[in-house]
């Protein structure tokens, strides 16, 4: 079995083929991404990392560094 196939991995490949769909939303496959504005790309950034992520317990990327901050900086 390749190691990419191993269980261990599996959440994470998937995790990452989630990303990439939510991205393609906004940028097709194969499109220019140096077409696309830094505001365009920090607008689509801010839409994905507010997005609540069955990953994260149905937290945003947001939230998720927001409460990690606030339970272990002190």
């Amino acid at each position: 079995m390749p190691a990419l196939q191993c269980p261990k991995y599996r959440g994470k490949i998937r995790s990452n083929e989630n990303a990439n769909r939510i991205v393609r939303r906004f940028i097709p496959k194969g499109s220019d991404i140096s077409a696309f504005t830094r505001a365009q790309i920090q607008r689509i950034e801010d839409w994905i990392n507010a997005l609540p992520r069955k990953i994260l317990d149905g937290l945003s990327a947001e939230e998720k560094v927001k409460r990690y901050f606030e339970e272990n900086v002190a």
